[in-house]
Formats: C-alpha cells, sequence, structure tokens
C-alpha cells in the first residue's frame, strides 16, 4: 500500500514540474495545442505577455533544433503579438523561443513526425544475417585496428602508419604488410574452429575486393577452409606483367621497387599461388571491365585450385557495383545467385 502511495505522489510531482514549464510572464499558444502538423499546414504561434509594454520580446525560431530559421525582435505594444507563421514541406521539428527582462518561454512543434526517418541507412551487417540462419560468424578486421573510434583516429591511421600500406614492404618477406594481413586471417580460423558450435566440416569465408583476395588466400593456406565466396576478388597474379597482362590490386610488380627484389618476395604471397592444389569450393564474381582486379588475374589465380568452381562474369561490371538501370539486372543475376549459394551452404 505504501509502495503505491509513494508512487502517486512522484507523478504528482513529475505533474506539477511539468504545467510550470511556460514562464508566467510570457506565455506562447500554436493554432493546434497538440503541436502536431502535417506537410503544408500553416503554423501560428502567438506570444501572451501581460503587463510588460514598451518592453522588447525577442524570437528565435529553429528548425530540427539546430537550423536558425528566423531571429526578430517586437516592442511590446498589446497583450499579444503574432511572433510566428509558416509552414514545412519536409518532415521536421520547430521550436520558438521567447524571451524579455522578465524572463523566457519556449514552444515545440513537429510537422509530419511519422515519416521522420534515421540520417543514414541500417548498415547492412552481413555477418549478423548469416549468424541469424545458426552459423557461427567473425566479421574480421583486416588491417587489426580498433572499431567505433572517433574520426581522427582513423584520419591519423590513413596518414600515418597506414598511408599506402600496399607499397610497403614489396621486397621483403619479412616486412609485407600482406604478410601480417594472411596472419591475422589464419589466427582468425584458429579461433574460431576452437569453438564448441562449428560442426568441424565447413567454413565458409566471404570478401569483396581486398576481402575477395583474402578470401581466396584463406582457401589456399588453411585446407579447413572448404568454401570461399570472393567478389572481385584482388591478390591475384601480381607478376603478370612478364606475361604482358595487368596484375591485381595493388599492382605492386607495376611500381619503381625493384623487380629483381619484388621477384624474391611477391610470389609467396600471390593469392595465384597460394591456391595451388586448393580443394575448397570457390564462388568468384569476376568483371570483366574490372581495371583494379583485372578478370584476367582473377582466372589466373582460381585456375590453381583444384576444387569446385562456379564463376560468375559479369560483362557490364566496373570493380564497383554498377549504379543506375545496370543496378537492376545486377541484383538479379548476380546478388541473388550468390546469396542463394550462401544460404543453401550454410543449411
Amino acid at each position: 500500500m505504501k509502495r503505491h502511495i509513494l508512487s502517486s505522489i512522484i507523478i504528482l510531482i513529475l505533474i506539477c514540474f511539468s504545467l510550470s514549464a511556460q514562464n508566467k510572464d510570457i506565455t506562447l499558444s500554436q493554432t493546434n495545442k497538440s503541436g502536431i502538423y502535417n506537410k503544408g499546414q500553416i503554423i501560428k504561434v502567438t506570444a501572451f505577455t501581460g503587463n510588460q509594454k514598451g518592453d522588447t520580446l525577442h524570437i528565435t525560431v529553429f528548425k530540427n533544433n539546430n537550423k536558425l530559421l528566423e531571429k526578430k525582435a517586437f516592442i511590446i505594444d498589446k497583450d499579444s503579438l503574432a511572433v510566428y507563421e509558416g509552414l514545412c514541406e519536409d518532415p521536421c521539428s520547430i521550436i520558438v523561443e521567447s524571451s524579455t527582462k522578465k524572463g523566457n518561454a519556449s514552444l515545440g512543434m513537429l510537422v509530419d513526425p511519422e515519416k521522420l526517418q534515421p540520417g543514414a541507412k541500417i548498415p547492412e551487417e552481413n555477418a549478423l544475417n548469416y549468424a541469424k540462419m545458426g552459423s557461427l560468424c567473425f566479421d574480421l578486421n583486416a588491417h587489426g585496428m580498433l572499431n567505433g573510434q572517433p574520426d581522427s583516429y582513423y584520419s591519423d591511421l590513413e596518414n600515418g602508419e597506414l598511408k599506402n600500406y600496399w607499397l610497403q614492404g614489396l621486397t621483403s618477406k619479412d616486412d609485407l604488410y600482406f604478410r601480417g594481413m594472411y596472419l591475422r586471417l589464419l589466427r582468425t580460423i584458429d579461433f574460431l574452429t576452437k569453438q564448441p558450435e562449428w560442426d568441424g566440416k565447413r567454413i565458409l569465408v566471404i570478401g569483396e575486393s581486398q576481402g575477395g583476395g583474402q578470401a581466396l588466400v584463406a582457401a589456399g593456406l588453411d585446407h579447413r577452409v572448404s568454401a570461399v565466396v570472393a567478389i572481385v576478388p584482388a591478390m591475384c597474379d601480381w607478376i603478370a606483367p612478364l606475361s604482358g597482362r595487368m596484375g591485381g590490386w595493388p599492382q605492386p610488380f607495376e611500381t619503381d621497387a625493384s623487380r629483381e627484389e619484388m621477384l624474391k618476395t611477391l610470389p609467396y604471397f600471390d593469392a595465384a599461388n597460394i591456391l595451388k592444389d586448393s580443394k575448397a569450393i570457390i564462388y568468384t564474381e569476376i568483371g570483366l571491365i574490372d581495371m583494379t582486379c583485372p578478370s584476367t588475374s582473377v582466372y589466373a589465380a582460381v585456375n590453381q585450385a583444384n576444387g569446385q568452381k562456379i564463376i560468375y562474369t559479369v560483362p557490364y561490371r566496373p570493380h564497383h557495383q554498377p549504379e543506375g538501370a545496370l543496378a537492376k539486372t545486377w541484383q538479379e543475376t548476380v546478388y541473388k545467385p550468390r546469396e542463394l549459394f550462401i544460404k543453401n551452404y550454410l543449411k
């Protein structure tokens, strides 16, 4: 019984505070007492100032809390003044702030609030989607950096130790940047396979571009990897210029570094060599106008594997996904088959 009484007292206190929010010397009133308006509906706000004639009433109007719409002042010559009139054509909030020497008051309103949407789309968290299918998932950060940090953290990395990372150590098997990336990948597989949820049979590695190259490398370095989905994969056939072709990203053999020294280093880290004798199922997408990860470089790598190969060649695709009318075609002919393969493999 005492608990119910205490709860009632707290509620009453809160109500009292909310009723006294408006300053007793200024009262703002709007067209719609609920504060909710439709797009294009006129909003009118009136200020009741009481006995303050001759004083100055300052009005500031904000849209979406921080965009200044109006800032003006009135000399109070009567008890009520029309201080704001407007309309909005998009979902938003409006706040009217008023002040005199004796006090201040504010009033808020919303336009089409049911149509308000987040500023950013929900990220496509593929790992979460696959986890919902009953899989043990791990979304690997290729560089081993921290996630969820301020922008300055990533800017410092881009301008510091990760600046042109793909060119680091091209002439040294110990210092090549991708060595650490590959080792990080293997340690991730070690971690996952120690989990009791693993079925002991299937490991699927999925990646695009640099991640696609990592997926192929995983299949070549670790025979526990049973399947990969490699989307326009990088790191393939780096020494292709010796055969008159363009190598895969990051085209290290086309740099100014010593070719003689690179020939002693790069073949050990090239997916085209690492994939040799892999028995994993390889599902790969190849863009035939891809100038970043040339189609020839991907085929040169995939041809070294001994397992089942499912290859989608996309004549109209550059390295990035196509836009406009072709995007819809790509969704139907490429994306859906890929997702169907993944879902069937995870059953």
